[in-house]
């Protein structure tokens, strides 16, 4: 008996291992083929162009203490601020209020005097309005929906969109709320798993763009438009492009070649569309071992830089986009 018991045992442990080896958060044992090692080679000229790069300006010249989205006004991650000495002690910066939270890997949007992001309270996802002088809350509003996974964490991910009185927000299961900024009533929303027919393995992590009239999302979807556009308003898709499933990036605007573009990135590409219509300008390819392109794009000049995550190499792609 006790034979069999040790047999047994060793097996489970045998069984354990062999399981362990295929997990998704397992990356230590993840090998590149020869061709994917050598496709992550420095390429040293490109690499001294990126260290002597001058990153632009920031888009607006008037300073401006609003940070209504993902990495600023204009999600290049430069803001016109100036910031002034703080006193850094032994304990860290004077903390002026704190707030309850919960689970989540939310960002803060800072419009007006309020500040908004999303967190995970039991089995609700929750935007919550605070003031941004006391943290106060001002408003909160909950739907039922959590995501929660081993190697990513608990709770929502994007980060919310504040434009013009309403507060977009993408929650962790893919419901997409539109909110009235002043108090949280739902103007529209959309469930884009069921609309679009996807899912995603780690959770929506998407945070919306606004563009002009529009509000833009990577869907997931490699059926169903893998981008799509809403009306900011009234919440009706506008378009849907693209045929590839999503990774985890958040989409840009910019305008390169003198042509205005959305950019975005699935789990296979690097891509542009028209916003006005969704027509696919560019796309270039970029895979990953496991389909995770998490970070969004920045433009220098007219060249687009992305990360790739495994392997935290830095790639180029110049597209050849005519005006017009």
């Amino acid at each position: 008996m006790k034979r069999r018991a040790a047999l047994l045992c060793l097996l489970g442990v045998l069984i354990g291992i062999a399981v362990y080896q295929y997990l998704p958060f397992h990356r230590e044992e993840h090998r590149e083929s020869p061709s994917e090692i050598e496709k992550f080679q420095a390429d040293e000229e490109r690499l001294a162009r990126l260290h002597n790069a001058k990153l632009p300006p920031p888009a607006s010249a008037a300073a401006s203490d609003e940070w209504p989205q993902w990495r600023e006004p204009e999600r290049d991650g430069l803001s016109p601020l100036k910031l002034a000495s703080v006193p850094w002690g032994p304990e860290g910066p004077h903390r002026i209020w704190t707030a309850a939270g919960g689970p989540g890997h939310s960002g803060l949007a800072v419009a007006g005097d309020r500040v908004f992001t999303l967190v995970q309270r039991g089995e609700e996802e929750t935007a919550l309005c605070l003031d941004a002088a006391s943290g106060r809350k001002i408003w909160s509003m909950a739907w039922a929906a959590k995501f929660s996974d081993a190697s990513s964490g608990t709770g929502p991910r994007a980060t919310p969109t504040v434009v013009d009185g309403r507060v977009y927000v993408l929650g962790s299961t893919g419901i997409f709320h539109c909110l009235r900024a002043d108090s949280g009533t739902i103007l529209w929303s959309h469930n884009l798993p069921d609309e679009f027919r996807c899912s995603r393995a780690y959770g929506y992590s998407c945070s919306p763009l606004v563009n002009g009239e529009r509000v833009v999302v990577l869907t997931g979807s490699a059926g169903d438009g893998s981008i799509a556009a809403f009306d900011g308003k009234d919440g009706r898709r506008l378009w849907a492009a693209g045929t590839e499933a999503g990774g985890y990036s958040s989409p840009l605007a910019t305008t390169l070649a003198g042509t205005p573009q959305i950019l975005g990135m699935t789990g296979e590409s690097v891509f542009a569309v028209a916003p006005e219509d969704g027509r696919i300008l560019w796309k270039h390819p970029w895979t990953t071992w496991c389909g995770i392109n998490v970070a969004t794009p920045i433009v220098i000049g007219e060249t687009v830089q992305d990360a790739q995550r495994s392997m935290a190499a830095i790639r180029s792609a110049l597209p050849s986009v005519k005006p017009g």
